[in-house]
This record gives C-alpha cells, structure tokens and sequence, in this order.
C-alpha cells in the first residue's frame, strides 16, 4: 500500500501564484516565482499591520469600533492581525462576497496581541460588572428603585468618558484589595487608575456642562467611597481621626458640584440616587437616647464656645447631627449618612476636628454610630466603631458623657 504524501501548504503566499495555484515560498518583498518571472509580486504591496477589505456598507460598524479602540489613551489596544469575518443574520455561509474581513500578514495567528496591560483592565472590569457594582448599588441605591444603574448606566458611561472608566477600575481593584486578594498589588492598581481619573477629572471641572456632568457626577460619588477604602489598604501612619477628618473634608469639598448643579442631577438618571420628597424637618420626635445625647451637645456649646461666630458653628454642626439621625429613622437611600452631614457641617468645623477640638471630636463620634449602622457595606466595614474608639480615647474623661450613646451603639 502506498503511503500518504504530505506537503505544507502556502497559507500567506501572494496572489499570483495563488491565482497559478503554485506554492508560494513567502519571501518578500517578492517571492521566488516572481522575482524569476520578473513580474509584480503583491507581497511588495502588504505592510505588516492590518487590511481592512469589505465592499458591504455594514462594515462601518466595524470602522466605528476601530476608532473606537484607537482613540482610547493610555489603553495599549493595539489592532492585532488576528483575522475576523463577519457575517450578518440573513448571509448564508457560502456568501462571503460583501462580508468585511480582516487580511493579516503575520506569519504566527496563533499569537496573541492583547497586552497584558489590556488584560488587567478586562479582568478588573470583568469583576466590577459582577460583584463591585452590587456594592455601590447596595450602598446608595433604594431598593424601590433602579438598581441596574451602577452595572448598565455607568459603564455605558465608562465607554464614552476615560474619567468613569479609570474610576470604575480603580473601585474594582480596590474591591479586590479590600477583600484580600493580592491585596499589595490591587492597592497599587486601584491608585493608579484613580490618579489618571483624577487628572481628567480637574480638567472637567472648568467646565461642566450637560454632556459631561453624568460623568462628573459619577467620578464624584467613586471619590467619596475610594477615600474609605484606600484608607483600609494604603500604609498611611495616620491615626483614625485623621482619616476620616481627611475623608469628610473630601466629601465636604464635592459640595459645589452638587448643589451649583442640581436641576441638572434631577434630570439625570443619577436621580435615583437624591432624597425623595417630603424631605423631614428638625422638629421631628427621636428616641430618648438620641434626644438625651443632643442635649448634652448643645449644653456643652452655650458654656465651650468663645465667641458667638463659634457658637454658631458648633449650634450648626449639632444640628446637622440631628437632621442625619432624622434621616437614619426613615426610609432613605444609605448614602445621605456619607454625604449630607459633610456638606451641611460649615466649613470651620473640619477645623476644629482638624485641631481636636473636644466639642468637635464628641459630634464626630456621634455621627460615627451612623457609618456603624452601615457596617454590612465592604466600603465602610469597621470605620464607625473605630471612629468612636479614637475619639473617646482622645477626649478627656469629663467630656465622656457626650458620647456615652455612641459608645453604648458601637458596643452593642
């Protein structure tokens, strides 16, 4: 019996002997065959980068995608010469005419071209989609209402700005560091990743207009919650009272980008994420406990404060406790404990904590209890309790009356 003959096929040899069905010996920039004819090769004519080939107007999508990816910075897409074909619904698979197609010239297929930069990003966008963007959802979402919004709308966002598509990475990783996943090397990823946001992010806030605030708005948000969780996976020396003073004077500082822009975040589907109205009154009944620890506050002010303008600071600051318990007794979206106090309390009052002012230390412990009621969330696990513990070892024992509750809820 006779044996099968082998032979290796030219799979990139150049048209004309392709259309002479010769074997191609692939030297370029003109093959053998060529060069001994002395006619035109076609492999003179084929860089090594990739051949867009279609006569089918549907093949502006594949364009539309291509710019798409080429426009991206810093994201190291590279088009690589792996071939596709597309093929619509109604095409049969002999009909290959109008398919748009991708040519390559290189000589390995088999290789990938996707960089390993670009694979990190996929991987970490891979995790925000399925477990990171339920934590946000969890913490700032009603359950009454959409929320599909940090999973579907914010990555439709991320697709069309750089700005939420950084902070969505940097949050994934984050996510990540915080759950003890090679937590070193997603600490550094999630820094990176917010720093490039944080750079576009300042560019844009000269400008704010209708096309970009979804997009400001969104990276706003990731701020607040990358500020607790980098806390939790960075080296900082700091002590706990430092942290947060740092943290909630962030929050405070995101003030003008809410409020000089509210009709615009009405609008916005970021909606669902504001107090729904009626919005409750400072007038309105708590608990005994609560009533009994705003009291002892208040009378510390009329016999701590020096000056009228310091009174009224501290009164402010008490009352902004106050209206946040009177938000936590009602049915409201979680993120008004993170955001309402900072942006209501007056600017001194980061200040005075800055300084360990006792009056401003005891409000502080006060509003702790609040981020412990919200310890289920990764993003604020341990934050209250700590808060509290730091402060009552910083104040002096005749100031300990003042956050006797907040002791008493942390260590329940």
């Amino acid at each position: 019996m006779s044996r099968r003959r082998f032979h290796t096929k030219s799979r990139y040899g150049c048209l004309q002997c392709k259309h002479s069905r010769k074997k191609c010996d692939e030297n370029r920039p003109q093959c053998g065959r060529c060069e001994k004819a002395g006619q035109h090769c076609s492999l003179s004519d084929i860089s090594s980068s990739l051949m867009f080939i279609s006569t089918d107007p549907t093949a502006e999508r594949f364009k539309k995608i291509l710019n798409v990816v080429e426009r991206q910075p810093n994201s190291e897409m590279a088009i690589s010469s792996t071939v596709f074909h597309g093929r619509s619904t109604n095409t049969s698979p002999a009909d290959t005419s109008s398919c748009p197609s991708f040519t390559s010239t290189s000589e390995n297929v088999s290789e990938t071209h996707i960089s390993d930069t670009e694979k990190e990003r996929l991987r970490l966008m891979h995790h925000y989609t399925l477990h990171t963007a339920k934590t946000l959802a969890e913490l700032s979402i009603p359950t009454d209402r959409d929320q599909t919004i940090w999973s579907d709308f914010a990555v439709d966002l991320a697709l069309e700005h750089d700005l939420v598509l950084h902070g969505l990475l940097s949050l994934s990783a984050l996510h990540l560091a915080l759950r003890g996943i090679f937590k070193q090397r997603h600490t550094i990823l999630a820094i990176h990743h917010h720093d490039l946001g944080l750079a576009i992010f300042r560019t844009h806030l000269t400008n704010i207009t209708s096309h970009n605030y979804d997009s400001i708005f969104a990276f706003t948000c990731i701020v607040m919650l990358y500020a607790f969780g980098i806390q939790r996976c960075s080296e900082s020396t700091a002590n706990t009272i430092a942290k947060v003073h740092q943290i909630l004077t962030l929050i405070s500082n995101s003030r003008p980008i809410t409020k000089s822009h509210m009709d615009a975040l009405r609008h916005s589907r970021w909606s669902v994420m504001m107090m729904s109205e009626p919005y409750p009154t400072l007038d309105q009944k708590l608990p005994d406990d609560m009533e009994a620890m705003l009291a002892k506050l208040a009378q510390r002010v009329a016999v701590t404060a020096k000056t009228a303008s310091q009174a009224d600071v501290y009164n402010a600051v008490v009352q902004s406790l106050r209206y946040i318990l009177i938000l936590t007794s009602t049915p409201r979206p979680a993120q008004v404990t993170l955001v309402i106090f900072p942006m209501l309390s007056p600017r001194e009052y980061w200040d005075m904590m800055r300084d360990h002012d006792p009056l401003a230390l005891a409000v502080l412990a006060n509003y702790a209890v609040t981020l412990h009621w919200l310890r289920y969330s990764i993003w604020l696990e341990g934050w209250g309790k700590e808060t509290v513990d730091a402060v009552h070892a910083t104040l002096p024992p005749e100031w300990h009356d003042c956050i006797n509750w907040a002791v008493e809820q942390t260590r329940l």
